[in-house]
């Protein structure tokens, strides 16, 4: 199964549409699922988590003949999970993620470092889901040696080019 993982959701907007129709060519384009991204600068003012949205009802049929009688016990035919991604600099902010991490809700939980100090802190301590390089804002160069710690924790590693 195909997952789209960083499908940009924006908490302040009130319509949805550009999310609803990238929902949609992800259904049509035969993806098995998605994941619903919230960005933040700061670990102050949380947003909840998106609560999925309901399928087109081309995409559903597209989703049945795909599927048949082929049944998910445990999720939905589309599963729209949820993903918090900090962007940041600062390592305070990455101390204060490791405290409220068990109280997070969201199902998976990455970091897009913009410096030396979060990234070596993020393979050294965090226990994050991911972390996503930004390569147009930071790519680390001196310290690639320490993406070795993480990977044996088994933190996964996304390199963002662009978003779908």
């Amino acid at each position: 199964m195909n997952f789209e993982l960083n499908l940009p959701f924006d908490p302040t907007s009130t319509t949805h549409d550009y999310l609803r129709i990238s929902i949609d060519r992800l259904v049509q384009y035969g993806w098995g699922g998605c994941v619903l991204t919230i960005n933040v600068t700061t670990m102050k003012k949380l947003p909840p988590p998106p609560v999925p949205f309901p399928l087109s009802d081309r995409a559903k049929a597209i989703i049945n003949q795909q599927y048949g009688l082929y049944v998910l016990s445990d999720y939905q035919k589309f599963p729209q999970f949820t993903r918090l991604n900090l962007i940041t600099d600062d390592p305070h902010e990455i101390s204060f993620l490791n405290r409220v991490l068990p109280t997070l809700a969201y199902d998976i939980v990455s970091v897009t470092p913009l410096s030396d100090s979060v990234f070596k802190e993020l393979c050294s301590k965090t226990d994050i889901d991911m972390i996503s390089f930004d390569v147009m804002k930071y790519m680390p160069k001196s310290c690639w040696k320490d993406l070795k710690a993480a990977v044996n924790r088994d933190i996964a590693i996304e390199l963002l080019y662009s978003n779908f």
